[in-house]
């Protein structure tokens, strides 16, 4: 469990666990990194690195709840 799990991020927002290999919500990626998770997500189509953008996101919706 100590490796990072990289999500795969589309453009229509999607995200996508390439470990388990389904689509996961932001509140399951919240999950996950509460489980002590560590992960990286990645532009699908650019493969630039988007996990400081995607965390700011779950950041904001959860300041929203």
């Amino acid at each position: 469990m100590g490796e990072i799990l990289v999500l795969k991020k589309y453009a229509n927002r999607r995200l996508y666990d390439t470990e388990k290999r389904i689509y996961v919500t932001l509140q399951q990626v919240v999950d996950l990194i509460r489980q002590g998770r560590q992960v990286k997500v990645i532009d699908a189509k650019t493969k630039e690195d988007v996990t400081a953008y995607t965390l700011t996101q779950i950041v904001l919706e959860e300041s929203k709840s």
